[in-house]
């Protein structure tokens, strides 16, 4: 990309690397019964990794991709970054500019960080809240056990 790499740019990247490689958790299943009878034959599998931050990330860039507004942006990233298309082709495409094909990256890199950053505090937040519900049952049922016990 002709910018520096900001935060949001290296979280695409990370982003489209995950889409590539999330597949590689589960060895694909055989499509019959003589694909099976077959030693199974594979290359060793890339590293996937599974950051925690990648769901929230999913979740936005999968909310923004089926808004209205946010359309043409997401066309322009996801042309950048997830199919790695050529400036000049992806300029055609979308009939527009490579300033302007820049700047819809740009702007829906933004929006994605924002609204994961959102989504990761709300789930820590749940998540915390479900941590102290779990624990407090579990101390009433010690209770609960002591004194039927007791």
């Amino acid at each position: 990309m002709h910018k520096k790499e900001t935060h949001n740019s290296i979280l695409s990247s990370q982003y489209a690397h995950w889409l590539r490689t999330r597949k590689y958790y589960l060895k694909a299943p055989a499509m019959n019964l003589l694909a099976r009878m077959q030693p199974y034959k594979s290359r060793e599998a890339p590293n996937s990794f599974n950051w925690n931050f990648m769901q929230p990330y999913n979740a936005a860039v999968q909310t923004l991709a089926e808004q209205r507004d946010t359309q043409d942006a997401y066309a322009a990233w996801y042309l950048y970054w997830v199919i790695g298309a050529v400036t000049k082709d992806a300029t055609r495409i979308l009939k527009c500019g490579s300033r302007t094909y820049y700047d819809r990256i740009k702007r829906f890199e933004d929006r994605a960080a924002s609204l994961a950053a959102s989504l990761g505090k709300v789930i820590e937040r749940n998540e915390a809240g479900l941590r102290a519900r779990i624990a407090e049952t579990l101390k009433l049922e010690n209770t609960d056990s002591e004194a039927t016990y007791g």
